[in-house]
């Protein structure tokens, strides 16, 4: 997906509320590159909630400039997942000018997938390009892009280990490779953790790639 073009810290609390409560919420904070320059920003929280459900709110800005040309790219979304299951999303986006409205709301026979008005049913839930979690598996997936509300078959497969720089610090990642529009790559931590997401676009090179992490 374009960065959700933010593809997500500085802060987290714990507060207890009771049975249906938060139980944690962290912040994770990206930055946008464009063939190496920062270009925008993603932020993303996660509130991980007593009843075993998360949710994700995220945040995305960006604006690059080409000669007398700039283009703008904004973001604002949640979804809903509980034990590895995506449960919904909302989503509405500014891509440049052309704007558009998603959802995804799982049901007991798959879910249903609205973009822009447009509603239509599948018979399992997608893997949002979002990248909260890892795929579940390497295959062919359907993808849905939660900014755009495109719909895709997609190629997932691994492609070995990378070390990312967190806080200084190396983590651990492992790299999947996609036939995603600019062969999209995500780099997760062994704990699921999306670091880094890079495609290419218009002969240019896009980096979400994590700056701080924080939480309990």
């Amino acid at each position: 997906m374009k960065p959700v073009l933010g593809w997500i810290l500085a802060t987290a609390t714990l507060i207890q509320f009771g049975s249906a409560g938060t139980v944690r919420a962290e912040t994770l904070d990206y930055d946008i590159l464009i063939d190496g320059t920062r270009s925008g920003f993603l932020f993303r929280t996660v509130t991980r909630n007593s009843d075993a459900s998360t949710r994700i709110d995220t945040r995305a800005s960006m604006v690059f400039r080409f000669l007398f040309l700039s283009f703008r790219y904004s973001f604002q979304g949640s979804e809903t997942w509980r034990e590895g299951r995506f449960l919904s999303a909302v989503g509405e986006c500014d891509d440049n000018g052309t704007r558009h409205s998603v959802s995804w709301n799982a049901t007991p026979s798959g879910g249903t997938v609205s973009r822009n008005g447009k509603t239509m049913h599948l018979e399992r839930a997608p893997w949002p390009t979002s990248a909260f979690a890892p795929p579940t598996g390497e295959g062919t997936h359907q993808t849905l892009d939660p900014d755009t509300g495109l719909l895709r078959m997609t190629s997932m497969f691994k492609s070995g280990q990378d070390t990312i720089f967190l806080d200084g610090k190396p983590v651990a990642a492992t790299v999947w490779k996609t036939d995603l529009p600019g062969e999209a790559r995500f780099w997760f931590a062994n704990d699921g953790t999306l670091l880094r997401q890079s495609w290419r676009e218009q002969g240019r090179t896009i980096d979400i790639r994590i700056r701080r992490a924080g939480g309990n």
